[in-house]
């Protein structure tokens, strides 16, 4: 079973954490394969989500490309990889705008069902495309999901990831009554983030999070829900500034309420 966060202090290391530990990931998997993977995280999370928010749409390249970046970070299996690339190019604009325009009405499981009939898109996948589009909805991680079920026995399933989303905002809605909502505010989609640097920190033996958050790495290319955590921590650490501009108030972060086929 995946380790949580022990108290807030530790879920905020455990957010700020994540690109150190992605670092430190790809530095295990060697200079090639780790660079490849660095430079698709950072694509993941800025230039797809960016390019997403502008179209509504995903094209058949960012699919092939978003895979490339799923079985990189896990384990590469590249039948997957194959499957999403026989898709139509049509086909996957027309289903991916659909189902962004699902996740528009709050609407998650149905948004991660209409992906899913994409051909080797499975559950985990398309919670990765959501997840690019709206930072807020969780990507189905295997250290997410030994939060509730077994390393040995992990489904990948729709039904396993509507039980993710489920525990998962669970989890925010119990830090943010513990969180300064007007400045920060957990999603689904930060606990996930923060869950999954803490035990791949764990499993890589990184030692103490908070002492990693001082390398310069904790704010490159970091997702920006946690860079606006990490700007928050820095300021909270500076103390208040000496004459607060009254007309211009901390502006809260505002995101929707919101087998893989092996």
């Amino acid at each position: 079973m995946s380790t949580l966060p022990s108290n807030k202090e530790a879920w905020v290391a455990a957010l700020l954490s994540y690109q150190t530990v992605l670092v430190a990931l790809c530095d295990s998997k060697g200079p090639e394969k780790g660079l490849k993977l660095k430079e698709l995280d950072h694509w993941m999370w800025n230039d797809l989500r960016n390019d997403l928010l502008t179209k509504k749409y995903m094209t058949h390249d960012q699919l092939t490309k978003l895979m490339t970046w799923k079985l990189s970070r896990g384990s590469f299996r590249p039948s997957l990889l194959s499957q999403v690339s026989s898709n139509p190019v049509q086909l996957v604009e027309t289903v991916s705008r659909a189902a962004f325009e699902l996740l528009a009405q709050s609407t998650t499981l149905a948004a991660l069902k209409e992906l899913t009939k994409l051909k080797g898109v499975g559950p985990a996948t398309a919670s990765a495309i959501l997840s690019a589009f709206d930072e807020s909805v969780p990507f189905m991680s295997d250290e997410s999901l030994c939060l509730i079920y077994s390393k040995h026995k992990i489904p990948y399933t729709a039904k396993a990831y509507e039980a993710l989303l489920t525990h998962l905002r669970g989890l925010s809605e119990g830090l943010n009554k513990e969180t300064d909502t007007e400045t920060e505010q957990w999603t689904p989609g930060s606990c996930e983030r923060a869950v999954w640097a803490l035990n791949v920190a764990k499993r890589l033996g990184l030692g103490s999070l908070t002492t990693l958050n001082e390398s310069p790495n904790s704010a490159a290319a970091a997702p920006k829900a946690t860079q606006h955590h990490l700007d928050n921590k820095r300021q909270r650490e500076s103390g208040p500034a000496e004459s607060a501009d009254e007309s211009n108030p901390p502006k809260r972060v505002r995101t929707r309420a919101s087998f893989e086929r092996r």
